[in-house]
């Protein structure tokens, strides 16, 4: 993505209600800079958001509860769902999102039990929570056959290449490997030491599924399942257009409480007092906020470039806005 204008130039502080400078219009490359443009209001998300009313929903669909497993560490998935902008953290970490579907590849287990918790949240507070419990345990059954890969998570396309390790030396006659889950074996060979590696080219949250079984007379069957996430910016973008538009719409409603909302709670003090006290004039103020141009981001954080005409000027006027996920994956507006 191209670089978002000087920074220098907004003299962003977490202060200011309203920072602005001018901008040739020449400076804006629209076109270029496509994946952070919003566009006016009636414009389409790249991806459509959950409607606001959605009820919020978790479950994590693995681990069981009440496994128990050897391993130190352990892959959590599951889904979820709620209005757009909603937060989901697992035991207070960050998982993969894509649709409703999420992914923690990696979170350490203590050394007796652990309960896992996932935690949705919406913008407004409300609250969804499910949990299961796991146990480490020396004497747990061994796992006859373990697949890894190297990228566990990437954006698209996504390239991870296999490898699998079993526990006990085995004859086997046939190695079959379904990168997607899709029920379509993509790997299906006598050769159990082929490469295996996949390019995720679209995006979503995938199982790459592993068969391996042996020479007869015997003729055991031994699975072992990987996930790789494979995605792209879209939800993201959209959630931060969401969120621009929201305290615009919130503004215009001369709903103060619902434009907060959208805020970090450090700016909530001062625009609050600033937007009561001009509470007459916020649908005008609403109006005028322009729409987003341009922007750059981060797994956690945001800077989107915001423009509106200057009257009788060639020049737009442009300021700049912050995003960040709070502790609870909402983003929020950080400095404006």
């Amino acid at each position: 993505m191209t670089p978002a204008l000087p920074l220098a130039l907004s003299k962003i502080t977490g202060r200011s209600m309203f920072v602005t400078a001018l901008i040739a219009v020449s400076a804006l490359p629209m076109t270029a800079l496509a994946e952070m443009d919003c566009g006016p209001p009636s414009a389409s998300p790249p991806v459509e958001l959950r409607p606001e009313t959605t009820p919020l929903a978790v479950k994590i669909t693995s681990p069981a509860d009440g496994f128990v497993t050897r391993r130190a560490e352990i892959e959590v998935r599951g889904t979820f769902d709620g209005p757009p902008n909603s937060g989901l953290r697992i035991n207070g970490r960050a998982p993969i999102m894509y649709g409703n579907e999420f992914v923690l590849p990696s979170l350490h287990l203590r050394t007796d039990s652990t309960r896992i918790e996932a935690r949705v949240v919406s913008m407004t507070g409300s609250k969804g929570v499910d949990s299961v419990d796991v146990r480490v345990d020396e004497n747990a059954p061994v796992e006859a056959l373990v697949l890894t890969a190297d990228r566990t998570s990437g954006l698209v396309p996504t390239t991870a290449k296999f490898s699998w390790t079993n526990a006990l030396p085995q004859d086997f006659a046939r190695m079959q490997m379904d990168f997607t889950d899709d029920g379509s074996f993509d790997v299906d060979s006598t050769e159990v030491s082929t490469p295996l590696q996949f390019v995720y080219t679209n995006p979503g949250i995938f199982t790459a599924r592993l068969r391996l079984t042996t020479a007869e007379p015997s003729r055991v069957v031994h699975e072992a399942t990987r996930s790789v996430a494979s995605v792209n910016t879209d939800f993201r973008r959209a959630t931060l257009c969401y969120v621009f538009d929201r305290m615009r719409k919130r503004l215009t409603a001369f709903d103060v409480a619902g434009a907060l909302e959208t805020l970090n709670p450090d700016l909530r003090p001062n625009f609050e007092a600033y937007w009561t006290a001009n509470v007459a004039r916020l649908p005008m103020m609403a109006a005028a906020l322009g729409d987003v141009v341009d922007g750059t981001m981060s797994g956690d954080f945001a800077q989107l470039t915001i423009a509106r005409p200057s009257e009788g000027k060639l020049e737009r006027q442009a300021f700049f806005i912050t995003l960040g996920t709070d502790r609870d994956g909402v983003w929020r507006i950080t400095a404006m």
